[in-house]
């Protein structure tokens, strides 16, 4: 009996030892897991028994059969998802995060020791961008009726936007919000706060972005400005590059005038939300691009020096003076004028009746212009010719335009190249000569009576047949002409290019 009792025990304790090594000797924990979209999230594993050898880690998501994550060590095999990578022990990497990763897992792993599964959760979060506080109408004039919106995008989960005044007042229940979530699962927050009859004496008004923790992510302010006792124009500005802009500008007053003292002036190039210039006058204190230049005796005139391409843009400039406030846009464009232009032929020596190319060059010129060609009758030839724009790394442009005969006249002579600017307005001509090329006269040797009484004879017979072939040229050219209205020496350039050429080109097939 004793025997059989011990024999029992014996056995139950060898099957608690065998079980035991079946499932662990030990416990595994891991943290729930928070990851940012498109960054490393870090999943935190412990075991409570050191060393251990782990020879296979399976990641399954809750609710599927197929893992999503397989790795043996030993043979350094990854079957799955290869973002999941085995950091330190049993604790995991989730590289480039994206938010359909969110979710529950089971993760297993296999040891020396037996085996541990365990559950932990992934979230994922997207921070959003800085808000922006847009307002209408665009000028805001206290006790008047005003809207202020407040936008942000690129987070997630679904956040809030609340707005404060100067005494950190929350007007959240007076806004209206709404939230987008587009194909990326990113959303787009943005609140509307109305107002019948804004009141300075609250501002500034504040917008917070707060994610679905409810912490805050991002703010801005609005200003509200009084409207002044005047109006502001400026004039369109064109500059030409590397010399200095004159952006005009005036100030119209609506009561009778008194002297006003401009305090500060802002500029801002459309798009961009950082100025591009400020200066106080007062304390005679620039900030942003020292090229532009204030000066009061203008009242808000600008200077701008050493213009470039890229200074090309719209403007909006907000001036701050004693008797209030005033914004107003403009624009600067940019010119630059081309080079005298060049012509060239080849072949070098053109002879009449063969065939020739003209090449007309001009270099140094923005925006990109045109080149067009005229003969002596100033019919234009430009739809005979092929033109080649082409802008340099300075951005300037250099025109080519090649005038092509099969069989050159020299009626038609001299060729004159117009280079013309955007606004089809003359910047510069050259004309090109076809020169005559003589046959020298061999007369046989003889008395000296006879050469001087027959030398007049050949004069006049030459001169006589000369006049007679240059009115064969020309009328052979003014045949060839016919169809082509000619042109006064003064083009008119303003006319559109198309009506230009379709009335006085000349189409000639080369």
């Amino acid at each position: 009996m004793a025997s059989a009792t011990l024999l029992y025990f014996v056995l139950t304790w060898s099957s608690v030892r065998v079980g035991k090594s079946v499932e662990s000797l030990f416990n595994m924990k891991c943290q729930p897991a928070v990851g940012v979209i498109g960054q490393t999230t870090h999943i935190s594993c412990s075991i409570d028994y050191f060393p251990i050898s782990i020879n296979t880690v399976v990641l399954t998501r809750s609710g599927e059969e197929k893992p999503c994550f397989t790795f043996q060590p030993y043979v350094n095999r990854v079957t799955g998802d290869s973002r999941f990578k085995v950091e330190n022990g049993p604790s995991l990497q989730l590289h480039n995060t994206a938010i359909s990763d969110e979710g529950e897992y089971w993760y297993l792993i296999r040891t020396s020791l037996g085996n541990e599964k365990v559950k932990f959760t992934i979230s994922v979060t997207g921070k959003y961008s800085n808000p922006i506080i847009t307002f209408v109408p665009e000028k805001i004039v206290n006790g008047e009726h005003a809207d202020l919106y407040c936008s942000a995008s690129g987070g997630y989960p679904a956040g809030t936007i609340h707005w404060f005044d100067r005494s950190n007042t929350n007007w959240t229940k007076s806004a209206t919000l709404q939230s987008t979530q587009g194909n990326d699962g990113l959303f787009t927050l943005s609140s509307k706060l109305s107002f019948q009859k804004i009141n300075r004496a609250c501002a500034p008004y504040r917008c917070v972005v707060l994610n679905n923790k409810y912490e805050e992510e991002g703010e801005n302010t609005f200003h509200l400005e009084i409207k002044g006792l005047f109006n502001m124009k400026c004039q369109p500005a064109v500059g030409v590059i590397g010399q200095t802009t004159h952006i005009s500008c005036s100030i119209e007053y609506f009561t009778d005038p008194k002297p006003i003292s401009i305090n500060t002036v802002v500029l801002t190039r459309s798009g961009e939300e950082k100025p591009c210039f400020i200066f106080q006058p007062y304390v005679n204190r620039v900030t942003g691009d020292s090229r532009f230049e204030f000066k009061a005796e203008n009242g808000p005139s600008l200077q701008l020096h050493n213009t470039v391409i890229s200074d090309e843009s719209k403007y909006t400039y907000f001036i701050q003076t004693n008797r209030g406030t005033d914004k107003v846009k403009f624009t600067i464009s940019v010119t630059s004028k081309y080079s005298n232009p060049i012509i060239t032929s080849m072949p070098e020596e053109v002879v009449d009746g063969e065939h020739a190319d003209l090449y007309c060059n001009a270099s140094g010129g923005y925006p990109a212009g045109t080149i067009h060609w005229f003969d002596q009758s100033n019919t234009n030839w430009t739809k005979s010719t092929t033109l080649q724009s082409t802008q340099g790394n300075d951005g300037l442009f250099t025109l080519s335009s090649k005038l092509s005969f099969q069989k050159i006249n020299r009626a038609c002579a001299p060729y004159r190249c117009v280079v013309l600017n955007n606004k089809y307005e003359e910047e510069g001509e050259n004309t090109f000569h076809l020169e005559r090329k003589d046959i020298p006269l061999h007369t046989p040797a003889g008395d000296s009576i006879v050469k001087n009484s027959i030398a007049p004879l050949v004069l006049i017979g030459s001169l006589i047949v000369g006049l007679l072939i240059v009115r064969l040229l020309k009328r052979s050219c003014d045949s060839q002409l016919k169809r082509v209205i000619s042109l006064d020496r003064s083009v008119d350039f303003s006319k559109d290019p198309d009506d230009v050429e379709d009335e006085k080109a000349l189409i000639e097939p080369i």
